[in-house]
Order: C-alpha cells, then sequence, then structure tokens
C-alpha cells in the first residue's frame, strides 16, 4: 500500500513538471527540455528500484536495467539540453547546488549502471577476465551496486527538489488559472519525491535484513 502511494505521488508529480515545462509546444525554449527530460530519468529510475521486486523473476534484472537505461537517457538529454542553453545565453556552468548535485547524480548513475551491466554478464569469460584485472568480483560488484543505489536515491530526491525550488519553477506557477493551485505543487513535489525515497530506502533495507 505504501508503495503504492509513493507512485501515485510520483506519477502526479511527473505528469505536473510535464504539463508546467510544456516541451512540445512549439513556443517553448530550449530550456523546458532540461526539466522535462530530468523528471522523466527520476520517475524511471525510482519507478525501476521500487517494482524490482514485481518484476517477473526471469525478467526481473532486465526490466530493471531497462528502465533505468531509459532514464539515464534522459538524464544526458537533460544535460545536454541545459549546457546547450547555457552556452547560447553566456551563461556559466554548475554555478549551483542544483546543478553540482545533478551532475554528480548523472555521474553516479553512469557508474552505477556500468556496475550493475558488469556484474550482470560477469559469467562470459572477456568480462570476467576483465575484472580479475581489475581485481573485483561479481560479488563485490553487487555490493557496490546496493550501496551506491542507496546514495543516489535521496541525492536524486533532493536534485529534483532543488530544482523544483528554482527560479524557473516559480515563473511558471506565479500566474495563470490555476496559480493558486500550484504554488502548493513546490512542497506536494518535494514532498513525493522525498516520500518515494524513503520508501525505496526502506524496502532496501528490509530486503537486506531478510537475506542476512
Amino acid at each position: 500500500m505504501i508503495r503504492v502511494l509513493a507512485q501515485v505521488l510520483l506519477l502526479a508529480d511527473t505528469g505536473t513538471l510535464l504539463w508546467l515545462a510544456d516541451p512540445l509546444n512549439p513556443a517553448s525554449s530550449l530550456f523546458s527540455y532540461h526539466p522535462s527530460a530530468m523528471i522523466i530519468m527520476v520517475f524511471l529510475a525510482f519507478e525501476g528500484i521500487l517494482n524490482f521486486r514485481s518484476f517477473p523473476p526471469k525478467w526481473r534484472i532486465n526490466l530493471h536495467g531497462l528502465f533505468l537505461g531509459i532514464g539515464l537517457t534522459f538524464g544526458i538529454g537533460g544535460l545536454y539540453a541545459i549546457y546547450r542553453n547555457k552556452n547560447l545565453q553566456g551563461k556559466e556552468h554548475f554555478t549551483t547546488w542544483h546543478g553540482l548535485l545533478g551532475l554528480i547524480s548523472l555521474l553516479l548513475m553512469i557508474g552505477q549502471g556500468l556496475g550493475g551491466v558488469l556484474a550482470k554478464y560477469s559469467g562470459i569469460r572477456r568480462v570476467g577476465d576483465i575484472l580479475k584485472k581489475a581485481s573485483m568480483s561479481p560479488g563485490l560488484l553487487k555490493k557496490g551496486h546496493r550501496l551506491n543505489g542507496r546514495v543516489l536515491v535521496p541525492l536524486l530526491a533532493t536534485t529534483a527538489s532543488l530544482g523544483i525550488c528554482s527560479n524557473w519553477f516559480s515563473a511558471v506557477t506565479s500566474d495563470g488559472l490555476f496559480k493558486d493551485l500550484l504554488c502548493w505543487q513546490k512542497w506536494l513535489g518535494i514532498g513525493a519525491l522525498s516520500f518515494t525515497s524513503l520508501v525505496i530506502l526502506k524496502e532496501q533495507i528490509s530486503n537486506r535484513a531478510k537475506n542476512l
């Protein structure tokens, strides 16, 4: 029940942010692709983790990787959008906590994905040889994958929450027909991200304790 509530809140937050960014509108700026792509990345990453135990055992790891892989692709696209937009406007890069934590999150996610792929295909001789040369075992990779995930989840939630507190978000919710309703979206969004990340961490810790 708690997991379902987390997913509903996350879906509502994602849908609202996509509606506000409106990236498919021809009048939208290049910047609009950044929040759109990034919230999709967070949504897919969280869904891929939340539903891990619900996936069919035969396809569990593949589906988990698919969700995270597509999410990472959106994240790289979102990074390109904001980088390109700042270049066009002559602005400096990564000057805020949101930007710095976002870059760190994306790099950790790339490392997370690489570690997961190596662990999954460690049985292949060439991959196994690479791991041996690096003095890394599949078990160590899997442990690192789990621990990195526990850092990445709250980091993604924090970065997205800082984005919701940005000047852009304040601007797009300051006027219009639903401005009185949208002013609450900031706190609902932060609450949804925080609640979902706590649910994920709780499930990860619970599953770890069961396996001991």
